[in-house]
Protein backbone atom coordinates (compact mmCIF):
# COMPACT_ATOMS: atom_id res chain seq x y z
CA UNK A 1 0.00 0.00 0.00
CA UNK A 2 1.18 3.40 -1.00
CA UNK A 3 0.31 7.22 -0.16
CA UNK A 4 1.40 8.79 -3.67
CA UNK A 5 4.92 8.01 -3.39
CA UNK A 6 5.79 6.81 0.23
CA UNK A 7 5.62 3.21 1.03
CA UNK A 8 2.80 2.88 3.98
CA UNK A 9 2.11 -1.06 4.54
CA UNK A 10 2.42 -4.86 3.31
CA UNK A 11 0.66 -7.59 3.14
CA UNK A 12 1.74 -11.08 2.43
CA UNK A 13 0.14 -14.34 3.11
CA UNK A 14 0.56 -16.29 6.21
CA UNK A 15 -0.76 -18.83 8.82
CA UNK A 16 -2.09 -18.02 12.20
CA UNK A 17 -1.70 -21.14 14.40
CA UNK A 18 -2.32 -20.30 18.12
CA UNK A 19 -4.26 -22.16 20.62
CA UNK A 20 -6.44 -19.17 22.48
CA UNK A 21 -7.23 -19.89 26.54
CA UNK A 22 -10.65 -20.49 27.01
CA UNK A 23 -13.13 -17.76 26.64
CA UNK A 24 -14.55 -16.25 29.79
CA UNK A 25 -18.02 -15.13 29.63
CA UNK A 26 -20.03 -12.22 28.93
CA UNK A 27 -20.51 -10.71 32.56
CA UNK A 28 -16.68 -11.09 33.29
CA UNK A 29 -15.53 -9.67 30.12
CA UNK A 30 -17.93 -6.83 31.81
CA UNK A 31 -16.13 -6.51 34.38
CA UNK A 32 -12.88 -6.47 32.61
CA UNK A 33 -13.34 -3.70 30.72
CA UNK A 34 -14.69 -1.70 33.28
CA UNK A 35 -10.69 -1.70 34.75
CA UNK A 36 -9.27 -0.91 31.48
CA UNK A 37 -6.75 1.91 31.04
CA UNK A 38 -8.08 2.72 27.93
CA UNK A 39 -11.19 4.55 29.08
CA UNK A 40 -9.56 7.51 30.74
CA UNK A 41 -8.64 10.06 27.96
CA UNK A 42 -5.49 11.01 30.16
CA UNK A 43 -4.23 7.55 29.65
CA UNK A 44 -4.79 6.43 26.73
CA UNK A 45 -1.91 7.05 23.90
CA UNK A 46 -4.61 7.48 21.22
CA UNK A 47 -8.27 8.51 22.88
CA UNK A 48 -9.68 9.10 19.45
CA UNK A 49 -9.10 5.73 18.15
CA UNK A 50 -11.97 4.03 16.33
CA UNK A 51 -11.47 0.64 18.18
CA UNK A 52 -10.98 1.98 21.68
CA UNK A 53 -10.14 5.52 21.88
CA UNK A 54 -13.03 6.57 25.08
CA UNK A 55 -13.58 9.92 23.16
CA UNK A 56 -15.45 8.03 20.59
CA UNK A 57 -19.19 8.49 21.25
CA UNK A 58 -21.29 5.39 21.17
CA UNK A 59 -22.23 4.40 17.32
CA UNK A 60 -19.27 6.29 16.03
CA UNK A 61 -16.06 3.86 16.35
CA UNK A 62 -16.22 0.40 18.00
CA UNK A 63 -15.51 1.51 21.63
CA UNK A 64 -13.74 -1.93 22.76
CA UNK A 65 -12.02 -1.17 26.46
CA UNK A 66 -9.39 -4.75 27.30
CA UNK A 67 -9.22 -4.64 30.48
CA UNK A 68 -7.29 -7.46 32.71
CA UNK A 69 -9.53 -10.55 34.12
CA UNK A 70 -8.92 -10.56 37.81
CA UNK A 71 -6.89 -13.26 38.53
CA UNK A 72 -4.94 -13.70 35.09
CA UNK A 73 -3.14 -12.64 32.58
CA UNK A 74 -5.67 -12.36 30.25
CA UNK A 75 -7.73 -9.69 29.29
CA UNK A 76 -10.88 -9.21 28.07
CA UNK A 77 -14.37 -7.28 26.82
CA UNK A 78 -17.62 -7.65 25.54
CA UNK A 79 -18.64 -6.56 22.18
CA UNK A 80 -21.79 -6.50 20.37
CA UNK A 81 -21.63 -5.99 16.92
CA UNK A 82 -23.54 -3.80 14.94
CA UNK A 83 -21.94 -4.26 11.88
CA UNK A 84 -20.04 -7.28 10.44
CA UNK A 85 -17.14 -7.94 7.91
CA UNK A 86 -13.65 -9.03 7.92
CA UNK A 87 -12.53 -5.57 8.10
CA UNK A 88 -14.42 -5.10 11.06
CA UNK A 89 -12.78 -8.26 13.08
CA UNK A 90 -9.67 -7.32 11.92
CA UNK A 91 -10.35 -4.02 13.66
CA UNK A 92 -11.93 -5.74 16.25
CA UNK A 93 -9.22 -8.07 17.04
CA UNK A 94 -6.04 -5.31 16.66
CA UNK A 95 -6.46 -2.61 19.86
CA UNK A 96 -7.28 -5.34 22.25
CA UNK A 97 -4.37 -7.54 21.28
CA UNK A 98 -2.18 -3.92 22.34
CA UNK A 99 -3.53 -4.57 26.26
CA UNK A 100 -0.84 -6.64 27.64
CA UNK A 101 1.57 -4.61 26.69
CA UNK A 102 0.20 -1.23 27.62
CA UNK A 103 0.04 -3.50 31.46
CA UNK A 104 3.57 -4.35 31.36
CA UNK A 105 4.91 -1.55 33.96
CA UNK A 106 8.19 -2.46 33.04
CA UNK A 107 7.48 -1.19 29.64
CA UNK A 108 6.60 2.19 29.12
CA UNK A 109 4.40 3.01 25.92
CA UNK A 110 3.30 4.16 24.24
CA UNK A 111 2.98 1.27 21.48
CA UNK A 112 2.01 1.17 17.58
CA UNK A 113 1.25 -2.12 15.67
CA UNK A 114 3.80 -2.96 13.66
CA UNK A 115 2.17 -6.12 11.95
CA UNK A 116 -1.10 -8.33 12.81
CA UNK A 117 -2.11 -11.27 11.20
CA UNK A 118 -6.04 -12.76 11.66
CA UNK A 119 -7.83 -16.05 11.04
CA UNK A 120 -11.29 -15.95 10.34
CA UNK A 121 -12.81 -18.94 11.15
CA UNK A 122 -16.32 -17.78 11.15
CA UNK A 123 -17.68 -13.51 10.60
CA UNK A 124 -18.86 -12.67 13.94
CA UNK A 125 -23.05 -11.99 14.17
CA UNK A 126 -24.42 -8.51 14.17
CA UNK A 127 -26.96 -7.75 17.33
CA UNK A 128 -25.07 -10.86 19.14
CA UNK A 129 -23.41 -10.93 22.31
CA UNK A 130 -18.69 -11.98 21.55
CA UNK A 131 -16.42 -11.36 23.98
CA UNK A 132 -12.91 -10.68 22.61
CA UNK A 133 -10.17 -11.91 24.72
CA UNK A 134 -6.05 -10.92 24.47
CA UNK A 135 -3.06 -11.91 25.83
CA UNK A 136 0.79 -11.96 25.98
CA UNK A 137 3.32 -14.27 24.10
CA UNK A 138 6.55 -12.71 24.91
CA UNK A 139 9.03 -9.65 24.46
CA UNK A 140 11.66 -8.88 22.60
CA UNK A 141 13.66 -5.66 23.46
CA UNK A 142 10.78 -3.12 22.44
CA UNK A 143 8.66 -5.86 20.47
CA UNK A 144 5.78 -7.22 22.32
CA UNK A 145 4.04 -10.03 20.70
CA UNK A 146 0.61 -10.66 21.67
CA UNK A 147 -2.51 -12.25 20.57
CA UNK A 148 -6.17 -11.75 20.06
CA UNK A 149 -9.64 -13.87 19.94
CA UNK A 150 -13.37 -13.36 18.93
CA UNK A 151 -15.60 -15.68 20.40
CA UNK A 152 -19.25 -16.06 19.53
CA UNK A 153 -22.08 -16.33 22.17
CA UNK A 154 -22.43 -19.71 22.15
CA UNK A 155 -18.40 -19.54 22.83
CA UNK A 156 -17.15 -20.93 19.56
CA UNK A 157 -14.04 -19.13 18.05
CA UNK A 158 -15.15 -16.77 15.43
CA UNK A 159 -11.48 -14.85 14.58
CA UNK A 160 -7.89 -14.91 16.14
CA UNK A 161 -4.79 -12.55 15.61
CA UNK A 162 -1.17 -12.82 16.45
CA UNK A 163 0.29 -9.28 16.54
CA UNK A 164 3.14 -7.20 17.10
CA UNK A 165 3.65 -4.11 18.99
CA UNK A 166 6.57 -1.67 18.73
CA UNK A 167 6.84 0.41 21.64
CA UNK A 168 7.92 4.25 20.65
CA UNK A 169 10.96 5.37 22.00
CA UNK A 170 10.86 8.05 24.42
CA UNK A 171 12.37 11.32 22.97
Amino acid sequence: MRDGDDFVAEAVPTTVDLVSPPPVDWDVAVVASASSMFLDPELHPFPTCYVCGPLRDEGDGLRIFAGRVPGSDVFAAPWTPSVVSEEMVWAALDCPSSASAFADETMAGPFVLGRIAVRIDQLPVAGQRHVIMSWGIERDGRKVFTASAIFGSDAALCAIARATWIQIAAT
